[in-house]
């Protein structure tokens, strides 16, 4: 998510195609981590409180972690937030 530019259009693709009750697993890294803007592809950040934003209307958050990382490639520790998102049922 973290390289989407247009998360509108992502929306109504995620809605478009997983089912009612379906699961998502969405893992990004968190906005005070040396990766969330260590990487010039990212065009935005997460904290814990973009999972409550009106982005995930229609989706239930069932949970949300943060987990800490070693990444190799730049040598620091990345904080990662995790979530598990269901789509609430049509209707």
């Amino acid at each position: 998510l973290e390289h989407i530019h247009d998360l509108s259009a992502l929306k109504k693709e995620i809605l478009r195609i997983i089912k009612p009750n379906g699961e998502l697993m969405v893992i990004v890294p968190e906005y005070l981590s040396p990766d969330a803007w260590g990487d010039d592809t990212h065009c935005r950040a997460f904290s814990n409180q973009s999972f409550f934003s009106d982005f995930w209307t229609g989706f239930n958050i069932i949970s949300l972690k943060s987990q800490k990382m070693m990444k190799t490639a730049i040598n620091q520790e990345v904080t990662w937030l995790i979530a598990h998102i269901v789509k609430v049922k049509d209707g």
